[in-house]
């Protein structure tokens, strides 16, 4: 049997108290499934769009404008 690989990443308010000051009206909750065999292909594009879109550090979509909607765009279609 195959391996298969889950990434998972969320964002937003877990709580149910969405008035809460600062608190996010949504959740979402995101994974990519990555079989054994495509793994390291994976890993290096992940890494090539982080270098190109990130520089050094951390893939974090916080860290992106809100307005800044071209660059969104940019980093979804590779």
């Amino acid at each position: 049997m195959d391996r298969t690989y889950t990434f998972v990443d969320e964002s937003g308010n877990s709580g149910l108290d969405t008035y809460k000051g600062g608190s996010s009206g949504f959740f979402i909750v995101c994974a990519i499934l990555v079989a054994e065999k495509d793994l390291d292909a994976a890993y290096a594009q992940a890494e090539k769009l982080r270098k190109r879109h990130f520089q050094t550090g951390e893939i974090k979509s916080s860290n992106l404008k809100v307005k800044d909607a071209d660059r969104r765009a940019r980093i979804l279609n590779g």
